[in-house]
Parts: C-alpha cells; sequence; structure tokens
C-alpha cells in the first residue's frame, strides 16, 4: 500500500509483530488517507499549560548522539534523512519486530530507555498523553519523526503497563489509539542508512523493509530490502545495549 505526503504531515503507519506462520506479514507500512493524522486539530488547555509543561520537561531535550555510533558522516547520515521526511515522493515502509518473542521486551525497552521512543495514545480530543504528560504538538513536530507508528497488538509487558497507566490517568485516553512516537534523529539515521544502501545499490527506494533484532549485542536492523532486493549488511542503531 503507497501514500503520498503531502502538506509534510505526520503519518500513522501500521506497526505489528512478524509472526510463524506469515513471514510476508508487512507490519508498518503507510496508512490509507482516512487515518493521516492532522496535528491543526491539536488542542491543549491553557489551564493546564504550566502543569503539562512542567510533566513533560524531559521530553523536549533531543535524543543525544550514541556515543558508539559517532563517525565523520553519522551527522551527514542524519541530516540526508530528515530531507528525505518531505520529499513529496511515494515509499513503502516496512519494519518488522522479529519472530522470537521473548526479544521483543528488550528491543521495547532498549528503544524506549535508550532511544526516546515512546508509547502514547492519541485521544478522542485529538490530544497526545504519554505517562508523563499532554505532549504538544509544537513537541511532536520539533523532536520526533513524522512517522508514527500504529501497533494493533503488543507482547511487550513494559508497553501494556505504560498504556494502562496513561488510560487510568486520562479519562479521554481510555478509548483513544496508541501510539509509538521516535526520536526524529532515530528515524532520520534510519532512512539515511537506506539512501546510502540504495545510492550504492544504484536503487530509487520506493519500498524498504527490515526487522529489528540484537546481535552481539547491538540492536540493529537487518534481513534488509530495498525494492525487493536484498541488501548485504544492516543498520546498527545502538552499540553495546548493556550499556546505553
Amino acid at each position: 500500500m503507497k501514500i503520498k505526503d503531502n502538506n509534510n504531515k505526520p503519518i500513522l503507519l501500521e506497526e505489528q509483530n512478524v509472526f510463524k506462520k506469515d513471514k510476508n506479514l508487512k507490519p508498518l507500512q503507510f496508512s490509507t488517507k482516512k487515518k493521516e493524522f492532522n496535528f491543526s486539530t491539536i488542542q491543549i488547555s491553557n489551564k493546564k499549560s504550566k502543569k503539562v509543561s512542567n510533566e513533560i520537561a524531559s521530553l523536549i531535550n533531543p535524543t543525544k548522539e550514541n556515543n558508539h555510533l559517532k563517525t565523520k558522516n553519522y551527522s551527514d547520515i542524519i541530516f540526508q534523512g530528515k530531507l528525505f521526511f518531505y520529499k513529496k515522493e511515494n515509499i513503502e515502509i516496512s519494519f518488522k519486530w522479529p519472530i522470537v518473542k521473548n526479544l521483543h521486551n528488550k528491543i521495547y525497552y532498549k528503544l524506549t530507555k535508550c532511544s526516546k521512543v515512546k508509547s502514547v495514545i492519541l485521544g478522542n480530543d485529538n490530544i497526545i498523553y504519554s505517562s508523563e504528560g499532554i505532549i504538544s504538538e509544537q513537541i511532536i513536530e520539533n523532536y520526533y519523526s513524522p512517522f508514527l507508528r500504529l501497533p494493533n497488538y503488543s507482547s511487550v509487558i513494559e508497553e501494556k503497563n505504560t498504556i494502562e497507566f496513561i488510560k487510568k490517568k486520562y479519562k479521554k485516553a481510555a478509548n483513544g489509539r496508541i501510539l509509538r512516537i521516535f526520536d526524529i534523529n532515530v528515524d532520520a539515521y534510519i532512512l539515511g542508512k537506506f539512501q546510502q544502501f540504495a545510492k550504492n545499490e544504484g536503487l530509487p527506494m520506493k519500498k524498504i523493509s527490515g526487522v529489528y533484532s540484537i546481535s552481539n549485542n547491538n540492536l540493529i536492523l537487518d534481513n534488509l530490502y530495498i525494492d525487493n532486493k536484498i541488501l548485504n549488511g544492516k543498520i546498527i542503531l545502538l552499540k553495546n545495549v548493556d550499556n546505553c
């Protein structure tokens, strides 16, 4: 399924787990236009602004560069990835979770604790609720990736607990939509690396996919594909995951 990113609006992406009975499942795809999320509808009450500001103070600091990934071209990769966010081109994206479910909790823990990935709820009032507080439109636009993951199922214990906490804390989040938001630098790095692979292989990069995994104590994306061509390589998201 393909959709064009018009007007640079954030887009909801469906995210699922990979199961043995369906290895070709594409869990992270562009949604239909009906699921496009327009941040212009977000409203935040002025009465709560001071409280909200205090609760989410920890959210507004951009992710620090992973010291283990710092190279001469690290910033260039992120820069190119950010440019790609705003290119008005069609692309199909599929990032899967591994078949081995006992890795899910560890992967999620490292994504949230080391890379500032968050599970949040988009309430029926179009406000985004997190365990720390309400997240404003400005914070989402400035610090988080425009690709918002839309999980339809999670086996991660910590995520389930987080979602239940948010629902209990905010009544308007009780029947909302669960999202995973990624730090803008994380997704920019992923897209920037894919662009490097695509350039080296002479591919237009209309379709990309990969699987989260942990290998040699590194958090990675492997089983990489661009335009249905398998790549001889992987993307290291975090080295030495026990000491991030």
